[in-house]
């Protein structure tokens, strides 16, 4: 969970979950008033409610004066950094971001100008890493190409298309080859060769994405990017 901006910090919201410092648990708590309005729930009663989860790993990042507070490069450190690693090494990684509208995702995926989120910090990360291995063994050769498309109302989008005509001429098509494996048919992909390459396209393709309105954001992604 993220921290509480300032407005609901106003209005005395409290967070209804909280994780023990074990790094792996999260507690769901039962809220604290009589849910049938006549108040006869007892206390007991109340707590018997709560709902524990286990985790392989969970970070918590609502309060930042916690001694488990999670950073967003420690974050990297536990998820970013290994997905790197494994990448470098040849297998296909992924890192997922799911949640409600107001979770964190944006945040955790992107951060800010002071707090860059985990898709800055791999992508410097890898550049560095990449330099270094071409340093030690001048024969080892890097390409690196950037795509960057969202699928909305079940359809896809290519976020780094030039068209400034309607989204059906950026629609695109998900297909199979003879092997079985799928691809994004006439998916544009860009090589890139720094980090303010790679940054400059994905903050092009995130100004392209389908926002809209909720009640818990002005300006909330409608789309599912990769």
């Amino acid at each position: 969970p993220r921290e509480l901006d300032a407005k609901s910090n106003s209005t005395g919201i409290k967070s209804l979950v909280s994780m023990p410092p074990d790094g792996q648990t999260v507690v769901l708590h039962s809220d604290e008033s009589d849910q049938s309005g006549n108040g006869s729930r007892s206390l007991s009663s109340r707590k018997s409610s709560n709902r524990v989860f286990q985790f392989n790993k969970c970070l918590w990042s609502f309060d930042k004066d916690s001694s488990n507070y999670a950073s967003q490069d420690y974050t990297y450190k536990i998820t970013g950094e290994e997905m790197l690693n494994n990448t470098i090494s040849g297998y296909n990684s992924c890192i997922m971001a799911y949640g409600q509208t107001g979770s964190g995702k944006t945040y955790t995926m992107s951060g800010s100008k002071e707090e860059p989120g985990l898709i800055p910090l791999v992508v410097d990360n890898l550049f560095d890493k990449l330099n270094f291995i071409s340093k030690e063994n001048e024969l080892i050769k890097f390409t690196i190409k950037v795509s960057f498309f969202e699928i909305y109302q079940e359809s896809s989008y290519d976020l780094l298309s030039n068209s400034t005509s309607s989204m059906s001429d950026k629609k695109l098509r998900i297909r199979e080859n003879s092997d079985r494996i799928p691809f994004v048919e006439n998916l544009k992909e860009f090589e890139v060769s720094s980090f303010e390459d790679m940054m400059g396209l994905i903050n092009k393709g995130n100004k392209n994405r389908t926002t809209a309105a909720t009640n818990l954001n002005l300006n909330s992604s409608r789309s599912h990017s990769i």
